[in-house]
């Protein structure tokens, strides 16, 4: 009658289902493989997939910041293998910034050179270049994923200059990666690349708290040293910068660290922090509800701590805003009680009550009686 083959099964002895699940399978393999849900090793093609491809065929927008002359376009060189930007040691050579599209390892980066950046009292004020450039490399910042620092070895210290580039970077919601530049400068066979490397740690660790553990990259650009070290970090912090924790996870975190320290007293109550939400990435953000309006700075700050310390969210800024949750049930608010004669029916039910009362016996009870007197 034209439905092709027929299979002879049973049912209830569950004679020939196998066959029809073969069959079966053979017909949705080849409908998925037709509408290109199969990978080349004939698996389904899950979404999880889908957006770890997206990611990856994304490129990482990667920006370096700098003060002027501390090899930030020698590092550009360096990372590409060619001569691609203007380098020299006469300071702000560099004015615009200059976008240059590259794979590290078949994997897209969009890197920005951009121009140093100067205090705005020492900046040369003649034609506005200087402001120009200054902010071409703020804009850039404003569209990058990952952030790169480079400080200079030869100024023995880090700088305020640095220290508010840092800031600008944090502030922006960047992820953040300090390149500790011409180490060829002071390691030798008694100060290693690994020492080098701890001591700027330490000293951003020391004049800026909150970017404690924060990536550092030991090299010179000059000569090549260490420069093959930066580009793992860097993916290694966009992947830590745009990750998403599960709820589940996050509230047994917050369930552990509030019992580690209970939040203060605020206004005379007792705080009470009852569940949190991850609202977005890039940077990462999360929403805490609680039974009162703010937290002390302090609180907020460890907690921070603690999240970092957790999930590794080192160099970059961890955001965490509050949203007071209601104190009752609002679908319990103005509910009616009939005891107290207020709703449907309550006064009115009354009166049928007295009357009904007053027809059968001839008398009113002495509670009815007392409702009576207010009711009339």
């Amino acid at each position: 009658v034209g439905f092709g083959e027929a299979m002879p099964i049973s049912a209830e002895h569950g004679e020939g289902l196998a066959d029809v699940a073969v069959a079966i399978d053979k017909l949705t393999k080849r409908k998925q493989r037709k509408l290109g849900m199969l990978n080349e090793f004939g698996e389904l093609i899950t979404n999880a997939d889908l957006e770890s491809d997206a990611t990856a065929a994304k490129p990482l927008k990667l920006t370096i910041l700098g003060r002027q002359n501390v090899g930030k376009s020698t590092l550009v060189n360096a990372l590409l293998n060619e001569q691609r930007v203007i380098t020299g040691s006469l300071p702000g050579l560099t004015r615009d910034s200059i976008s240059v599209a590259w794979k590290w390892q078949d994997r897209p980066v969009q890197l920005v050179d951009t121009a140093g950046l100067r205090k705005a009292s020492k900046r040369n004020t003649e034609g506005g270049i200087e402001d120009l450039a200054v902010a071409d490399a703020m804009r850039a910042l404003k569209v990058a994923d990952v952030a790169v620092l480079v400080i200079d070895a030869d100024a023995k210290v880090l700088q305020r200059q640095e220290l508010a580039i840092a800031d600008a970077v944090v502030s922006e919601g960047r992820s953040l990666v300090i390149v500790a530049n011409k180490m060829d400068l002071l390691v030798d066979h008694e100060f290693t690349k690994e020492d080098y490397a701890r001591a700027v740690s330490e000293q951003v660790e020391l004049r800026f708290p909150m970017l404690r553990k924060t990536p550092v990259v030991a090299m010179s650009s000059l000569t090549g040293q260490g420069v093959h070290e930066l580009m793992p970090v860097v993916f290694d912090a966009r992947e830590r910068w745009e990750q998403k924790i599960p709820t589940g996870l996050l509230n047994r975190w917050l369930i552990d660290v509030v019992d580690g320290q209970n939040p203060p007293i605020v206004a005379g109550k007792q705080t009470k922090i009852k569940y949190a939400m991850q609202t977005k990435g890039r940077p990462p953000t999360f929403l805490l509800f609680c039974n009162v309006d703010d937290l002390p700075v302090s609180y907020l700050r460890y907690l921070t701590r603690n999240f970092q310390d957790t999930f590794g969210m080192f160099g970059m800024e961890v955001r965490m805003a509050l949203k007071k949750s209601a104190s009752s049930n609002p679908f319990t608010k103005n509910i009616p009680n009939p005891k107290r004669g207020s709703g449907l029916g309550g006064k009115d039910a009354r009166r049928k009550r007295i009357i009904k009362e007053l027809t059968e016996t001839g008398k009113v009870t002495k509670k009815l009686r007392r409702r009576r007197k207010r009711s009339f």
